[in-house]
């Protein structure tokens, strides 16, 4: 990736879930006098140092998307864009801004029991997936009313993937 000034014109981001891959994508734009030139090969995005995965980049080369395929918590600030042409830099990155995302719940699996039901004596480990949280991120498993964690602990084992071991109460 070749590095070079001046930064890009950024003049906005967004990010939303994408229902239909369960993922979250961002899309960046650029004014069109400072265009994205190249493709996904050459268009790179950094979120905690970790690097995202580039879908597409616009007919008109004005957005990018990205698929936020990792970062340490439900928010970073950490992000930097580069394409062969141009980089934002950490002391110039604002227009990219804050990346948040909302913590959404997509499976319960609870692999000790046959019928996927488990059991309320506790200590059950679910298998728990979703998007929007990460290894940095601190998340629960709350019973229907919001109120009670059933999580005695929590283990973070990768970007949308954690285990609960659950506390010995009945759930609502």
């Amino acid at each position: 990736m070749l590095w070079v000034t001046p930064p890009l014109a950024i003049t906005g981001s967004a990010v939303a879930y994408n229902s239909s891959t369960q993922k979250y994508e961002i899309t960046i734009t650029t004014a069109s006098t400072s265009p994205f030139t190249g493709d996904c090969s050459t268009t790179e995005l950094w979120i905690d140092e970790i690097a995202q995965t580039c879908k597409e980049i616009s007919s008109d080369n004005t957005q990018v998307v990205f698929e936020i395929t990792s970062m340490l918590g439900m928010t970073a600030t950490s992000v930097k864009l580069a394409t062969a042409t141009g980089y934002v830099s950490d002391s110039s990155h604002t227009a990219i801004g804050t990346v948040t995302l909302s913590p959404n719940l997509q499976m319960i699996d609870d692999p000790s029991t046959t019928d996927g039901k488990g059991s309320s004596a506790g200590g059950s480990v679910l298998s728990v997936y979703g998007g929007g949280f990460g290894t940095a991120s601190t998340v629960g498993l709350y019973d229907a009313t919001g109120s009670q964690d059933i999580c005695e602990s929590v283990e973070i084992t990768a970007f949308g993937h954690f285990y609960c071991t659950t506390n010995a109460i009945t759930i609502a």
